[in-house]
């Protein structure tokens, strides 16, 4: 441990607050404040027991991923149950405390301990050595905190802000690409309609208009033939212990146009009897909350049955297919199209019923080249954007160690020493131990 600086004393974190089941209450009608409330995720669910909260209190993480992380409370309600109360000695300053926890909680998420569902580590986070600085030299540090941590924030509000442009700029884009705006169109192109055609004579355009010479709209199950993914047998084991395709499954798709690997692999032997999807197929998900979710993979595999899988072909580019189902219009039609329920569903039948915007293929090349072109661009200044939102997070942990090693504020040498304050603390949790 650094030096310890002048007045400061050496102490747990243990010994200035304790990790509380707190008190139950009974025949109350109040908000469940479990963490996706608290993260402003969904709407109160009202319940008439459990441990109570009130404005002010603070709760830690103590189940999950996520465990170590503090919120604080703002409104009367009932203590989801992942949490503990945190509970502050008298003679520290408890907004000091909560940013010292908080400059630990990457340290507590890495240390977790459970296996199936993982549990902050409580013997760490009571043992967790910190230096403790007098009572008067705490509150400076806060306020010097605060007032750093306010300037950071607001320039995280404009890198946020400029993200937000970024995803405007590339939709912007695609409206532009696919209603003719963002190339030059050549009346010498062999039409789509005739394209429609040699894909199947029987096929037949919804509409061509307020479109391009030679464009049309058309159904996408015309143009393309769509499968929905299986997931192969588990009685051979051997089928998963194998590094020979990949097992495309929706976060996988994740990576979007580059979509080259997979968490999952099958073996040969478990590829030959599954839906195989050639390289450059565009799989869009079919069904949950991350549905419309799109990636183009490079490389031949199989995907499991949330979702959907449109084969490459020689009449429309696999590049504009993902281009086209990643537009605000097309992720608008699955979720419209989509079953009306808590689990959303696209199945094949409607998917091949959605609507497409065909044009010629000479048309096709031309728009991909100028998206590509646009999105590189925009990949960058994404990339600046996303640099600087990290070293902004890593200039307020650079913050918490300056303020917790005492270089952040002068210390006053009228300020009382930190020892009166830890021989206080111990008298009072020796008066609340009888």
């Amino acid at each position: 441990m650094a030096k310890i600086p002048q007045g400061w004393v050496e102490c747990q974190l243990g010994d200035i607050c304790n990790l509380d089941n707190g008190s139950k209450v009974y025949n109350v009608n109040l908000p469940l404040l479990d963490v996706k409330y608290l993260r402003g995720k969904k709407e109160a669910i009202n319940v008439e027991k459990g441990v109570l909260l009130n404005n002010g209190d603070f709760v830690i993480l103590v189940d999950g991923e996520n465990s170590g992380e503090i919120f604080s409370i703002y409104e009367q309600g009932i203590m989801g149950s992942t949490f503990k109360k945190l509970i502050f000695s008298d003679y520290i300053n408890v907004d000091f405390a909560k940013f010292k926890i908080m400059s630990k909680q990457k340290m507590f998420k890495l240390h977790k301990v459970g296996s199936a569902i993982p549990h902050l580590n409580k013997k760490l986070f009571k043992s967790l050595q910190l230096l403790l600085p007098p009572l008067n030299e705490q509150r400076r540090i806060v306020e010097k905190i605060e007032s750093e941590f306010a300037k950071i924030d607001e320039g995280l509000e404009h890198l946020e802000h400029a993200k937000e442009q970024i995803k405007q700029y590339r939709q912007s884009v695609l409206k532009s690409a696919f209603e003719g705006k963002l190339t030059q169109q050549n009346p010498d192109d062999e039409s789509a309609e005739i394209l429609l055609h040699k894909i199947n004579s029987k096929a037949k355009f919804i509409h061509n208009d307020n479109l391009p010479q030679g464009w049309i709209v058309c159904l996408l199950g015309e143009v393309c033939e769509v499968v929905t993914g299986s997931t192969p047998s588990t009685k051979n084991d051997n089928n998963y212990n194998s590094k020979d395709y990949p097992f495309f499954k929706p976060t996988d798709l994740n990576a979007g146009y580059y979509t080259n690997n997979s968490k999952d692999y099958v073996s040969e032997y478990a590829y030959d009897r599954a839906r195989k999807l050639p390289k450059n197929s565009v799989l869009v998900t079919c069904i949950g909350a991350t549905i419309g979710k799109t990636g183009i993979i490079r490389q031949a595999g199989i995907c499991n049955q949330q979702i959907n899988a449109i084969l490459p072909n020689n009449y429309i580019l696999p590049e504009l297919l993902y281009w086209y189902c990643t537009s605000e219009h097309f992720q608008n039609l699955i979720k419209q199209t989509a079953s009306a329920t808590t689990l959303p569903i696209l199945n094949k039948r409607n998917f091949e019923k959605l609507h497409i915007v065909f044009m010629p293929l000479n048309e096709q090349k031309k728009i991909v080249e100028e998206i590509d072109k646009r999105s590189a661009v925009a990949d960058e200044v994404e990339k600046v954007v996303e640099d600087n939102i990290e070293k902004a997070k890593q200039l307020k942990q650079s913050i918490l160690k300056k303020a917790f090693e005492g270089r952040l504020v002068p210390q006053d040498p009228n300020d009382k020493p930190a020892t009166i304050l830890l021989e206080k603390i111990k008298q009072e949790r020796s008066k609340n131990a009888k």
